[in-house]
């Protein structure tokens, strides 16, 4: 079950997760390669609809060329 605070968790990584990748100027296709992922499963998490795993989340930190605690 998801609480109201796990809800606006999610919602500021999928904002941080888009902002990010558009300042690089990069797609969601180019991070989605970059972290070995697919483009619509980066598609999901910049809307809220997808958590990522921790694996993953160190991926798209590496595809963002970002430190994971950003």
């Amino acid at each position: 079950m998801t609480t109201a605070q796990d809800s606006l968790l999610i919602q500021a990584f999928a904002m941080v997760i888009k902002a990010k990748r558009r300042d690089l100027g990069i797609s969601q296709e180019e991070l989605a390669w970059r972290a070995g992922v697919d483009r619509t499963f980066v598609a999901r998490l910049e809307v809220g609809r997808n958590q990522p795993s921790l694996s993953v989340l160190f991926a798209l930190a590496e595809g963002l060329a970002t430190p994971v605690e950003e």
